[in-house]
C-alpha cells in the first residue's frame, strides 16, 4: 500500500490555554491527499538544564483509508421541488464495509430540512458513486446560500462537504395550488361576461348601475377572481 513519510517540526506551535509551558504541543496536518499509510516523524528541540541544544524525534504511524470528494462545483438545483442534487464519490482501501451517514444534529435547519443519500453503506476496498438529494426548508430566502453536509463514517463524525448555490423562487410553480387558483379565476370569467351584457344592454334593459343584477354579477366576479389569485399567492 501507499507510504509516505511526513516531518512535522512541532516545537513552534504550543496547544492554546492557560497552560502555557505544560508541554503540549499541536499542529494541523497536511499533505494528507492520498489514500494509505503515513508515518508522522515529530522532531523537537528545545534546551536542556545545561545549556546544550537537544533534538528528538518521535514517529507515529497513521492512515487515510476513505477518501469522499464532490465530484461537481456546481450543484443541481430545481426551484420546483426545492431539492439540490449532488454526487459524491466515495474511495475506500478498508478491509470491511463501512456505513455512511449525515449528522441531523449540525444541519442548519433554516436552510436545509432533510438530506437524501442513494447508498448508506461503502464496500470494502471499492470506489463508488452517492447521490445525495437535499431538501430546503420553506424559510429558505432568495439568494446565495452555503450548505455544509457533516458526514459520519460508522457512526464517527469524518468530514464536512460545503456547497454554494443560489434559490431563487419560482413564482409560477404549477401544481394542486396553482390548478384550484386557475380554476376560480377562469370561473370568474363567466359572471364577467354576464357582467358586460348588462353593461352594454342597460339601457335596452332599463336598468342602472345599481340594480341588484349588475351588484350580484359584479361581486361574484370579484370573490372568485380574488378568491383565485389568494389561493395561488398565498
Amino acid at each position: 500500500s501507499f507510504r509516505k513519510v511526513l516531518e512535522i517540526c512541532m516545537y513552534n506551535y504550543r496547544g492554546s490555554g492557560d497552560a502555557g509551558s505544560d508541554g503540549i504541543y499541536s499542529n494541523d496536518i497536511g499533505g494528507l491527499d492520498e489514500l494509505g499509510e503515513y508515518i508522522i516523524q515529530v522532531e523537537g528541540e528545545y534546551e536542556s538544564s545545561e545549556g546544550y541544544d537537544l533534538v528528538q524525534t518521535v514517529k507515529a504511524e497513521i492512515g487515510k483509508y476513505v477518501d469522499i470528494k464532490l465530484l461537481s462545483e456546481n450543484p443541481e438545483m430545481n426551484p420546483d421541488t426545492g431539492t439540490v442534487r449532488i454526487q459524491l464519490r466515495a474511495t475506500s482501501i478498508h478491509d470491511s464495509n463501512l456505513s455512511v451517514a449525515v449528522m441531523d444534529q449540525l444541519i442548519e435547519d433554516d436552510v436545509v430540512s432533510n438530506i437524501e443519500m442513494d447508498q448508506d453503506l461503502l464496500q470494502a476496498g471499492s470506489e463508488q458513486d452517492i447521490n445525495v438529494i437535499i431538501h430546503l426548508s420553506d424559510e429558505i430566502g432568495e439568494g446565495g446560500h452555503n450548505i455544509i453536509i457533516p458526514l459520519v463514517l460508522n457512526g464517527i463524525y469524518t468530514k464536512n462537504i460545503e456547497i454554494d448555490f443560489s434559490f431563487q423562487k419560482n413564482l409560477f410553480k404549477f401544481d394542486l395550488k396553482m390548478l384550484v387558483g386557475l380554476i376560480l379565476i377562469f370561473l370568474s370569467l363567466i359572471p364577467l361576461i354576464f357582467l358586460l351584457y348588462t353593461i352594454v344592454n342597460m339601457k335596452r334593459l332599463k336598468i342602472r348601475p345599481t340594480h341588484p343584477r349588475v351588484i350580484v354579477e359584479f361581486s361574484i366576479f370579484v370573490v372568485f377572481f380574488v378568491a383565485g389569485l389568494i389561493v395561488i399567492f398565498i
